[in-house]
């Protein structure tokens, strides 16, 4: 398992008491070609960050065929049951735990990374490789174009 940023140091500590065989890696702490050979070896990755914006970083995780489990506003590019799991909240770390909400947002998030170790690592690399291929990204930017113009439109 592959651990992206640390924003919860706690939750690391858990993670690493459950996955024996991880990887830390921190956000700015790393060379591209160690992200990319940690995210290709890993199994899947726990992608800690809640507001990371079009992150190059998860691009070359999922180009690498490692499936990732982490938020919709931190994990935008992640297709959910296809490229990895997307929740609705990153849980505390066990000890850090004060409600049954964190508690099942926990448990959560456990059994995301374990459904995402099973999946098929080639289809992951494939349709990240298309999600980010240039016909893909400008099919995306026209169709954005078209429906904001729609939308101006419709406004005026």
């Amino acid at each position: 398992m592959n651990a992206k940023d640390g924003h919860r140091p706690q939750l690391l500590v858990d993670l690493a008491e459950i996955f024996l065989r991880y990887m830390q890696i921190h956000y700015g702490s790393y060379r591209r070609e160690q992200l990319f050979e940690a995210a290709r070896r890993s199994r899947a990755c726990a992608y800690l960050a809640d507001d990371d914006h079009g992150a190059v970083a998860l691009q070359e995780i999922l180009l690498a065929g490692c499936p990732t489990v982490g938020v919709r506003t931190g994990a935008s590019f992640v297709q959910h049951g296809e490229t990895g799991i997307l929740l609705d909240r990153l849980p505390p770390g066990a000890s850090c735990l004060e409600s049954e909400e964190d508690a099942a947002a926990l448990a959560v998030f456990i059994e995301g990374i374990q459904r995402a170790q099973a999946f098929n690592r080639q289809s992951v690399r494939q349709l990240a490789a298309d999600q980010f291929s240039s016909q893909s990204i400008v099919e995306q930017v026209m169709s954005s174009i078209c429906i904001a113009s729609n939308v101006g439109f419709a406004a005026s």
